[in-house]
């Protein structure tokens, strides 16, 4: 009996190895000398990141950042040596196949798009830095405004083309949540033909006790920083009837104490000790005069 639970719990801890490792994730033989179709180019990789943001950047978070969602097994990072030990053909076969929390995506992306992804992925690969061209940062605005009774955020995004201005199509633009510590990701949307998009406001969103949410939107990599704030949106009527409980990730009045505690005892611990330091500098420095012959 022991020896059958043991057993149970060594093959359970052996499906904890990361997602995507080239050896703890068998991938049929036919897979591995599979070459990727997609020409490595900035259009390819803009066009596998636009769909890497809709499909994967929600578990496997920002390349680079390593900020993936605390899942078991962990998604590995897009840019990290155990993404990028795996063939072309090998992460072909995963995303299109999927494994326990990864999904499949088999049924919701064409071959031709989830080799743009692997494409993208590629552009993190130290093998291919200099191999793209750089380009200039496009100019782009966005306008929104807060649509049928609170439920919608309708927003117009537009670029700026020499001295003309024009519709902003088929962009996604990206929605955070304001909280205390940051800016949550909520979702995002890709604007029509005409630079316009309209984002629905999820009926369950969490919000501050007054019922309201400021959202900030925000275009990709591939434009100069722009963002543009929507504040104050009533999502929910203001709940004041019923003391709602402290949670790690929320608003101020509703984050919990010890964290707030930390957080400001770290901020005035390094301003003391910030000054304590400047303070023996200018003692030093008095002394030093004072001893001179």
């Amino acid at each position: 009996m022991n020896k059958t639970i043991i057993a149970g719990i060594t093959i359970w801890l052996a499906g904890l190895y990361p997602a995507f490792g080239a050896d703890t994730w068998p991938v049929p033989e036919e897979y591995n000398a599979m070459v990727n179709p997609v020409e490595f180019n900035n259009q390819n990789v803009r066009a596998g990141r636009d769909i890497y943001d809709k499909n994967c950047k929600s578990c496997h978070g920002d390349p680079g950042n390593y900020n993936a969602l605390p899942l078991v097994p962990p998604p590995p990072d897009a840019s990290s040596e155990i993404m990028q030990a795996n063939s072309d053909g090998q992460l072909f076969y995963k995303i299109n196949i999927g494994r326990a929390a990864m999904p499949q995506f088999e049924t919701t992306l064409s071959s031709d798009d989830i080799w743009r992804v692997i494409t993208y992925i590629r552009k993190f690969d130290p093998r291919n830095v200099g191999k793209l061209v750089e380009e200039a940062l496009r100019k782009g605005k966005i306008y929104a405004l807060v649509g049928n009774n609170n439920s919608t955020i309708d927003i117009v995004a537009e670029e700026e083309v020499m001295d003309n201005t024009i519709p902003l199509s088929n962009t996604i633009i990206f929605v955070r949540a304001r909280k205390t510590f940051g800016n949550l990701l909520v979702g995002s949307i890709t604007t029509d033909e005409n630079g316009r998009a309209s984002y629905v406001i999820p009926p369950d969103m969490k919000v501050k006790s007054d019922g309201q949410v400021d959202f900030i939107l925000s275009l990709n990599d591939d434009f100069e920083p722009v963002i543009f704030s929507v504040s104050g949106v009533q999502v929910k009527q203001p709940n004041t009837s019923v003391e709602l409980p402290r949670v790690l990730w929320s608003t101020n009045d509703r984050t919990q104490v010890w964290l707030l505690f930390t957080y400001f005892a770290a901020l005035i611990g390094g301003w003391a000790v910030i000054g304590y330091v400047i303070l023996q500098i200018f003692k030093l420095a008095r002394l030093g005069r004072n001893n001179k012959p």
